[in-house]
């Protein structure tokens, strides 16, 4: 879907980066209960809201990309405008769903909501499936 190969590197490397945070975070995690750490878990569902930005931050670049190219039309580069903008152009896997997580995203952002762990996977699962459907990601 994305016809700029440069663009597209770009992108694929921005969401190793959600992987990579994802992966440390799960290491760390089973690391703090092998050495019988009494596990926090505020303080666990804390470490895993960074990578949910970032998986918001990754569909934000690639609507922007998919914009520039042509593929729908929209005037701001904020998340939600573009969502909107696309909703009828792009074939979203689930769109209510996406709509759901800016919903939470802008709440961890903007005020300071912590989501617990299970709700950030679904999200960064979510836009995963949809970077996957979209062909940004293999």
């Amino acid at each position: 879907m994305i016809s700029d190969p440069v663009a597209h590197s770009e992108l694929r490397t921005a969401w190793e980066g959600v992987k990579i945070l994802r992966d440390r975070i799960q290491r760390s995690a089973l690391a703090g209960f092998a050495t019988a750490g009494l596990p926090q878990p505020f303080l666990a569902d804390v470490s895993y809201n960074p990578p949910f930005i970032h998986a918001f931050a990754v569909l934000n670049d690639v609507l922007l990309q998919l914009r520039d190219e042509g593929h729908f039309g929209c005037k701001t580069i904020f998340l939600g405008g573009l969502v909107d903008a696309s909703a009828s152009v792009l074939p979203w896997l689930d769109l209510g769903l996406i709509k759901q997580g800016i919903d939470k995203r802008n709440d961890v952002a903007h005020r300071g909501v912590m989501l617990p762990r299970k709700e950030c996977w679904k999200y960064i699962d979510t836009i995963y499936a949809q970077l996957v459907a979209w062909r940004v990601l293999p």
